[in-house]
């Protein structure tokens, strides 16, 4: 028995070294490289040639590759490379990618995530976990979406991608003076890579993060990636760059965040915190609360939408906000300007992406979004993409600023974004814009608190599906039945509530729970969290 047992896990810690040994080599690398001497110069050039870059791509990567998913779609569309070149010239890139759209040349996020089988013209078009990944360079350096509907998409980013996110994050540093600021990163430790790639990156510029606070988990939940992070940090320092050591934020608890912000600003020095909406709240809150004032405070943010409610709250204490909207498997989509500060609007990155807004009914509900299908340009983006459909929406349209992104030909602005998803619990679907803005605000202002202080969760499991509506338990609430109460009285003002509301009481679906709202492994707080367990033992006797 002993030897099986050793047969079993020899294979699992040979892959554990292989895995941690590219990281290794990845961060010895990416911190040696040269940076580009002349960035701004690069960009501009890459955004003029930016349709000549997706040809290149496009044939070394697909056409060349009988096998391919995309190339069997162009196939079925019957365009050639040839047919490709003739379009783009002769139309434009996104006219082009309209036209092959619409010719089922597009990848669903759920075709991508193996979810559902991609059926073109009647044929299945067969792939595998890797189908998309960009062969033409190595990953070592591996990341984890922090996906709260599956258990992520593993995207290995290479050292010549990180150099290119240099660049584009030099921008943001000319734009917002960052050199005047004390850097702090609030991220979370591996498998996500969003606290490690900005110190290392952050340290090549010259100025090393002060902090890197770490909110979320402990250590019996993540001991094994905890122990893994810190070794690589001092492996990074070992390799020349400044890197903090992360430093655990007690549960429920941004205290440690808001003492070091305020006596840094104490001693005259202003912050740029960076980490995502939820925190930059919490962080926020905490300061209030203490009376402190960190008003000037600089949040770059990522990793969720910056909603209205979250935005009138950081604008009200003073602090600034900047969306940098990113997307695990692209990379960076694009980032806020000086006339974007509080606003869920972004600069469209175009040297390295570009972006088509197609209608589509949305599987959160029965009415239409502006779904926002995404094509990779350049040669060292981690996955390849054409018209890829990542469960975003928004609006694109032309950025009337004149500001670093701008001047350098970013002149396409993306805004009003937000994921959509699922609400089915019961064979109801409600408007994701309706329930977000019941969740986020309606209710947290009838309880007494703030955005992020109330989430739904839907759940699945043999029982069938539950509505879990989780209150902070800062909020006083009278009890959880009268809690329920306001839920559904609440929800019955929306389009479609009143019928919802019927069939979850009647069910007896809705459940309130005191307790802090769910976040993802990435730290998101989302206001509709989607649970999809598995029915194990479905069968069993």
């Amino acid at each position: 028995m002993r030897n099986w047992d050793c047969v079993r896990v020899r294979p699992y810690m040979l892959r554990e070294a292989a895995y941690y040994s590219r990281m290794a080599a990845g961060i010895f690398r990416y911190v040696r490289a040269p940076r580009t001497p002349d960035p701004i110069a690069k960009i501009r050039a890459q955004v003029e040639n930016r349709a000549a870059a997706f040809l290149q791509t496009v044939e070394k990567a697909v056409f060349s590759d009988p096998s391919h998913p995309y190339t069997e779609m162009f196939r079925l569309a019957g365009c050639t490379h040839g047919d490709l070149t003739t379009a783009v010239r002769r139309n434009g890139l996104e006219a082009t990618l309209e036209q092959l759209h619409a010719d089922g040349v597009c990848l669903d996020h759920d075709e991508f995530k193996g979810v559902k089988p991609i059926v073109r013209s009647g044929r299945h078009i067969a792939t595998s976990p890797h189908s998309f990944r960009n062969p033409l360079v190595r990953g070592l350096l591996e990341s984890s979406s922090g996906a709260s509907r599956s258990l992520g998409t593993q995207t290995p980013r290479s050292v010549a991608d990180l150099l290119v996110r240099e660049d584009q994050e030099m921008l943001r540093r000319t734009e917002f003076a960052l050199h005047a600021r004390s850097l702090i990163e609030v991220r979370p430790v591996l498998p996500s890579t969003t606290g490690l790639n900005p110190s290392m990156r952050m340290s090549r510029f010259g100025q090393p993060v002060e902090r890197w606070f770490v909110p979320g988990g402990t250590w019996r939940s993540a001991a094994h990636y905890r122990v893994a992070t810190y070794g690589l940090v001092a492996w990074a320092n070992i390799s020349g760059a400044s890197v903090p050591v992360p430093q655990q934020l007690p549960p429920n608890d941004f205290s440690p965040v808001v003492d070091y912000v305020q006596a840094r600003i104490a001693s005259g020095r202003a912050c740029a915190v960076g980490t995502n909406v939820s925190a930059a709240v919490r962080i926020i809150r905490t300061a209030v609360e203490r009376g402190f004032d960190i008003s000037g405070t600089l949040f770059l943010l990522h990793g969720e939408p910056l909603s209205d409610s979250k935005a009138a709250f950081i604008a009200e204490s003073g602090c600034h906000a900047i969306s940098h909207y990113a997307i695990s498997e692209i990379g960076i989509i694009g980032s806020g300007c000086r006339e974007m500060v509080n606003r869920n609007c972004a600069h469209l990155f175009s040297d390295s992406v570009a972006a088509i807004v197609v209608p589509r009914p949305s599987p959160f509900f029965g009415s239409q979004v502006n779904s926002l299908l995404f094509t990779t340009l350049y040669a060292t983006a981690p996955h390849l993409f054409i018209n890829a459909d990542m469960h975003d929406c928004g609006v694109i349209e032309q950025a009337r600023c004149d500001c670093t992104y701008s001047n350098i030909g970013f002149t396409l602005q993306v805004h009003d974004i937000y994921s959509y998803g699922k609400l089915t619990g019961f064979g109801m679907t409600l408007a994701a814009g309706d329930v977000l803005r019941l969740i986020e605000d309606i209710l947290p202002r009838r309880f007494g608190g703030l955005p992020g202080d109330c989430q739904l969760a839907e759940s699945e499991d043999l029982s069938g599906t539950r509505m879990s509506l989780r209150i902070s338990p800062r909020l006083k609430i009278e009890s959880p039945e009268a809690a329920k109460q306001v839920f559904l009285n609440e929800l019955k003002h929306i389009y479609g509530g009143s019928l919802a509301a019927r069939t979850w009481e009647h069910a007896a679906a809705v459940e309130v729970v005191s307790a802090e709202p769910y976040a993802t492994r990435g730290g998101k707080i989302l206001p509709l969290y989607l649970i999809r367990e598995k029915a194990q033992n479905a069968h069993a006797s």
